[in-house]
């Protein structure tokens, strides 16, 4: 196969005729210029300076465009070799296509159905992209088992200890150095059904700092963007410390590490039904078909905060069945709500 490359001795002909060219170039400035004078403003000196400039911008010019011309032949063929241009979408696409095939367990789309084990879902929770094909991403996932209670603080007074089961994720995202795409954590209830969620940051210890906390209800939907804030790599890092000082160092490296420890996202799923039945002292799945008092008792906690003391069971007999502590239930609710209507009655007289 014939290489169209030019020799080495082509290339030194080249050399010597720019130089040959310069000097050519030199000597009819040197005629045309007077010498090195305190009163003339231009003399052959500044004359040779711009031609040497003018010629430096030609060669790197040149050289410019020698390298765009083969960026552009090569990017051709590949286009020709592939049939089209490879977007980011394309780019997704191949990874999940790469991923499915060597990686086992392959990554998993992040959409779950939140639900109690042999129960309809209570909803769905998913972190997607904000494009026109909204796709969920795709994550690494391992069950983590064996962990002691997740606690959250509530404020300066109340931590909850938080049980269940509990999953790792991790997720590599490719795309473009200039390609951006916006992702958004999205949460929708079904009808008649409730969740809480709760959003932060993982600390040590398994601890959670929560954000931001909501309740969702008979067909509510949020969504909430995800602010995606790149940090430098250790190498990056250690490349930017280098010329600080030492004390500035250990600051940077402290700083990092709460950076760090602050970036690992934390969401929560807590299910309010089973919560509810364990508060008011009824046995599992009591409320799993009570529509209207699950409504009612949702309604007096959340707009009314009414203590709970004031709902639950209080009967005596401790072997009564499920309908007798439901009704007993029913109730008490019904006569909070009675003094709710009563005060607002007066309130409007």
């Amino acid at each position: 196969v014939s290489r169209r490359v030019l020799s080495i001795t082509d290339l030194t002909r080249l050399l010597n005729e720019q130089v040959r060219t310069l000097e050519e170039t030199q000597e009819s400035l040197q005629n045309s210029y007077p010498g090195r004078q305190p009163a003339k403003l231009i003399s052959v000196a500044e004359a040779s300076i711009c031609v040497l400039c003018c010629h430096s911008m030609a060669v790197c010019s040149a050289y410019f465009s020698s390298l765009q011309y083969i960026e552009e032949m090569l990017e051709n063929q590949l286009v020709a070799a592939i049939g089209k241009r490879v977007t980011s979408d394309d780019l997704g696409q191949f990874i999940k296509y790469h991923n499915a095939n060597i990686l086992d367990p392959a990554p998993r789309p992040f959409c779950h159905a939140i639900r109690r084990p042999e129960h309809y879902p209570e909803g769905i929770l998913s972190i997607e992209n904000s494009d026109e094909k909204t796709e969920p991403i795709e994550t690494h996932v391992r069950e983590v088992q064996g962990l002691p209670a997740l606690r959250v603080p509530l404020n300066a007074a109340t931590t909850i200890e938080l049980t269940g089961s509990t999953y790792l994720h991790g997720w590599l995202n490719h795309r473009f150095r200039d390609a951006s795409t916006a992702f958004q954590l999205i949460g929708r209830a079904r009808q008649f059904s409730s969740f809480m969620l709760v959003v932060g940051t993982m600390g040590g210890g398994n601890r959670m700092q929560p954000k931001d906390a909501i309740i969702l209800q008979n067909k509510d939907e949020i969504k909430i963007p995800l602010l995606l804030n790149e940090i430098p790599t250790a190498k990056e890092f250690k490349d930017a410390i280098e010329s600080l000082s030492p004390e500035q160092q250990r600051f940077a490296k402290a700083y990092r590490s709460m950076q760090l420890e602050g970036s690992v996202l934390g969401i929560v799923v807590i299910q309010i039904k089973p919560q509810l039945e364990n508060l008011l002292g009824l046995p599992h799945d009591a409320l799993t078909k009570e529509i209207q008092l699950t409504q009612d008792l949702m309604e007096l906690f959340v707009e009314y905060q009414v203590p709970s003391d004031l709902l639950s069971y209080d009967g005596e007999n401790s072997e009564a069945t499920t309908k007798e502590k439901v009704e007993n239930v029913k109730g008490n609710v019904q006569s909070v709500l009675n003094a709710i209507k009563d005060s607002k009655t007066k309130q409007l007289e």
